[in-house]
Formats: structure tokens, C-alpha cells, sequence
């Protein structure tokens, strides 16, 4: 059974992640401070550093809990029985392209070295891929059984080409016609077409 100080304790964990999301978000995270965070989280700093020992390992928690709320997101849109694939997929990269727009520059290249473990965590890139399996292989069944991917790429073909598309959501496209455009090219491409 849970006792009252755990609940207390997950209480301020989860106050701290989500002020801390806000701040590295939208500043960044060279120019948010623990105090900063730790005031609007309304806690001490003695009771953040007992979570977090700095500020580097609560931007690696925050970023880990995007990663898990990302795949979420999607996995429920590829569940979405009133979307075609083609939707799906659109749906997908439209979320993370807005998303990626509304991020700190300095909060992506946190985000990136992180993945490439240059903040102290050479785990997470692998931890990130091993979770993104799944999903990827459950996205290319159901396009290939929707007959939205053709049969005739291999499957470790289909994961790269889709990742890099999926990728555009760590540059900033404002242009709706490249954005469509960019769209109508990836899926002439799982379909093997050459033209649209």
C-alpha cells in the first residue's frame, strides 16, 4: 500500500517535471534556473535537488518523459479505427511538426545530445530505438495490410525512410504547400510511386 509521504512524494516529482517541461520549453534550458522552477513549483530547492541532483538530470527526466508521452500520443492515433493509415500518418507528423515549432531551440539540441548520449546518459538513444520498435513494426503492418505500403520494401528499409521523415519535426516548416508537398513525396514513396 502507498503510505501518504510516497503520494506526497510522486505529488512534488510530478509538480517539478511539469514546471520544468514549461521553463525548458519555452526558454530553454541554459536559461532556466532551479531556483525559477523550483519557486513556481512552489517547493524548495533542497526538496528538488532531493529528486533531482541538478539540472541536468531533471532536463534528462523531462526529456525522457516526452519520449514515453510521444510514443503514447502515437500509438493512439495508429489505434484510431476512424482514420484511414494515410490520415494516421499525416495526423502524426502534423502534431510533432506544430510541437517542434513550439520548442526552444536550445531545449531541441538538449533533446538531440541526449538522445546521442552527450549529457551524461549514453542509454537513452538505445532505450529510445528499443521502445520505438514496436511501434515502428505495428505502423508498417498496418500499412501493409491497408495496402497504404507497398509489400516490396523491406521493413528495415520502411523504418529508415519513415524516421527521416518523422525527423522534420526537429526543423521548422511555416509553409503549408512544402509541408503538403513534403507529405504527398513520403507517401508516393511507401506507395512506390514516382508521381503524384
Amino acid at each position: 500500500m502507498t503510505t501518504k509521504r510516497e503520494l506526497n512524494a510522486q505529488h512534488h516529482q510530478q509538480v517539478i517535471l511539469a514546471t520544468a517541461a514549461k521553463y525548458f520549453k519555452r526558454d530553454g534550458v541554459q536559461a532556466t534556473s532551479i531556483t525559477a522552477i523550483a519557486k513556481q513549483a512552489k517547493v524548495s530547492t533542497r526538496t528538488l535537488y532531493k529528486y533531482f541532483p541538478n539540472k541536468n538530470e531533471l532536463a534528462h527526466a523531462v526529456y525522457l518523459a516526452d519520449i514515453d508521452n510521444g510514443i503514447a500520443t502515437n500509438l493512439a492515433i495508429l489505434h484510431d479505427s476512424q482514420l484511414d493509415f494515410q490520415a494516421k500518418l499525416t495526423k502524426m507528423m502534423t502534431k510533432q511538426l506544430d510541437l517542434s515549432q513550439q520548442l526552444n531551440p536550445d531545449y531541441l539540441r538538449y533533446a538531440a545530445d541526449d538522445f546521442q548520449g552527450k549529457t551524461g546518459h549514453p542509454e537513452t538513444g538505445p532505450n529510445y530505438l528499443a521502445k520505438l520498435d514496436a511501434f515502428w513494426s505495428e505502423l508498417i503492418d498496418l500499412g501493409v495490410s491497408s495496402g497504404g505500403i507497398k509489400q516490396q520494401h523491406s521493413p528495415a528499409a520502411l523504418r529508415i525512410y519513415i524516421q527521416a521523415f518523422f525527423n522534420l519535426g526537429q526543423t521548422t516548416i511555416t509553409d503549408q504547400r512544402v509541408l503538403t508537398d513534403l507529405i504527398q513525396l513520403f507517401f508516393n514513396g511507401l506507395n512506390g510511386q514516382t508521381n503524384g
